[in-house]
């Protein structure tokens, strides 16, 4: 599920940025 971080820390940047 190593692939989960970087979307889940995408999410939250993204949650940032908005």
């Amino acid at each position: 599920m190593l692939f989960l971080y970087p979307v889940r820390f995408s999410l939250s940047f993204v949650g940032r940025a908005v």
